[in-house]
């Protein structure tokens, strides 16, 4: 009896302790399944995340791209452009002038001018049109500018280009008096040099000319047209610079009108960008825009990094969790006020509690690309807290706005910002020396687009009169054919009406 009772406590025992088990058993199962959910659900939050900002980033690239005026939905009119007060330049002259003037801003420290006395833009504006005191002001620039086109890049064979005492023209004293002559001179040089440079065509000398070819007056072009130079002097008498040295033959430089004037100023310029101490500046901004980029990606990869650590350590202050990770170790410790008490696990020698497990996912999820070759600032960031993390944070913004700055600024220097064209075709200039936009007029736009424009317009107005006429032919045609057999016809009408339902649908589909 004893035995049997014995044995019957022995069984229930094992019983208790194989239920206990069990019980143990689905709880871990249980546990290990919502842990496992709660793994795939953040991964596809994560992905779900990805995706958006992809969609995002699409649709910040869609917004950014520039889109034709007439393409817009919402048509505004375009508000109305004052004139620039007092230009009373052509369009071309003002384009010239502006240019002058953002090249002896940029350049003209580097060629020697005093940049406290240069010109202003009106002042230009009033000495291509004959004033007196802004002419000497631009006889001075003229005078300055030549100077240093003449000694580099200098002008093709100096040796046979020299003046009417026989000097060359960096011998020559450059006065007000004489620069309407030297600079005929120098006009000429170039355009020989662009004919042999264009078209390989040279000019074959004869030994018993004494003087140099700018000499010649217009008798001897037309003995020279027909001799063996008659290639070279029609490319010559076709050349652009010729035309402006010869404006400069019977009259003086202020005589010119200022479109001319302009050119020959806008000539100077072009020419002294082969300068050597221009070249040089312009390739030290170059550098200088290179590095600052290089360090403006270096400073954005810096703030994106701090923005996600300090984001991560808000959540896990707000939540109440303490995330320390030193070396690879991850030490996550809860705030004082839960029932346990300050509890801490590590990932080494203890087993940590679901929520804990969550935690330590998050961290090595958002630092797996991280945790490799990480700077020794990176990891003095992540010890810090997040109202520390954010006053880092402010700080860089600053730095970087400033960088942004010192970018466009040396972006300026080399070339004019354009922002686009308008529906009329204009271009919006930002100029960094002229200060403000400019807005180009109808007479520097692209007026042969509007005469294509104009065309097309007129070539489908006549199709779409054409195609009206058609119509109304079929309606008539039909009307007499519903006379004659009513039944069929209107069949038929009503099948071709809904042929134009259906295209009708499809057109308006195709345009959205």
């Amino acid at each position: 009896m004893l035995y049997t009772v014995e044995l019957e406590r022995e069984r229930r025992r094992q019983h208790m302790a194989l239920v206990r088990a069990l019980e143990n058993r689905r709880k871990m199962e249980e546990r290990e399944k919502k842990r496992l959910e709660a793994r795939a659900e953040r991964i596809a939050t994560k992905e779900k995340r990805a995706e958006q900002r992809k969609m995002e980033m699409e649709l910040i690239e869609q917004i950014r791209k520039p889109v034709e005026d007439m393409e817009l939905t919402d048509h505004r009119s375009l508000p109305e452009l004052k004139r620039i007060p007092g230009l009373k330049l052509s369009g071309q002259a003002f384009a010239d002038i502006v240019m002058v003037f953002e090249f002896l801003h940029n350049f003209g420290e580097t060629l020697g001018f005093d940049m406290e006395s240069l010109p202003s833009l009106k002042s230009l504006q009033l000495a291509l049109l004959n004033d007196e005191e802004a002419e000497e002001e631009l006889l001075s620039v003229m005078t300055h500018l030549l100077v240093c086109a003449i000694e580099d890049p200098g002008i093709p064979q100096p040796a046979r280009h020299t003046t009417g005492l026989g000097q060359s023209l960096r011998q020559a004293d450059i006065t007000h008096a004489n620069i309407s002559e030297v600079l005929r001179i120098y006009l000429y040089a170039n355009a020989t040099g662009e004919v042999k440079a264009l078209t390989g065509v040279c000019l074959e000398r004869e030994r018993d000319k004494k003087f140099a070819d700018h000499h010649q007056n217009g008798g001897d072009y037309a003995s020279t047209c027909s001799g063996k130079n008659a290639q070279f002097y029609e490319h010559l008498h076709n050349n652009e610079t010729w035309r402006m040295s010869e404006r400069l033959r019977d009259k003086p430089f202020l005589a010119l009108n200022p479109t001319h004037k302009a050119q020959m100023l806008a000539f100077l310029c072009n020419e002294l960008l082969q300068n050597k101490a221009v070249i040089r500046q312009i390739e030290g901004s170059l550098e200088t825009v290179a590095q600052l980029r290089k360090e403006r990606f270096v400073l954005d990869t810096k703030i994106r990094k701090l923005r996600q650590l300090h984001s991560r350590k808000v959540r896990m202050e707000a939540v109440g969790v303490i995330v320390n990770k030193t070396g690879d170790t991850i030490t996550i410790e809860k705030k004082e006020g839960d029932e346990e008490g300050n509890t801490s696990s590590t990932a080494v020698g203890t087993t940590p509690t679901p929520d804990e497990i969550h935690h330590e996912d998050e961290v090595e999820d958002m630092s797996e690309n991280e945790s490799e070759g990480t700077q020794p600032e990176e990891e003095e960031d992540k010890n810090l807290s997040g109202e520390e993390l954010g006053k880092k944070l402010d700080k860089l913004l600053k730095q970087s706005e400033e960088q942004l700055q010192k970018l466009n600024s040396s972006s300026k220097q080399l070339r004019a910002h354009i922002f686009g064209q308008d529906r009329y075709w204009r271009r919006y200039w930002e100029l960094a020396c002229a200060g403000g936009i400019f807005v180009e007029a109808m007479e520097s736009a692209e007026p042969e687009i509007l005469e294509l424009q104009a065309e097309l317009d007129e070539k489908y107005k006549d199709v779409s009169m054409e195609e009206k006429r058609e119509t109304k032919q079929e309606d008539t045609k039909v009307e007499n054919r519903e006379n004659e057999a009513p039944n069929d016809v209107k069949k038929e009408k009503k099948f071709n009406s809904n042929d134009q339902e259906d295209t009708k649908s499809l057109i308006e589909k195709t345009k959205y």
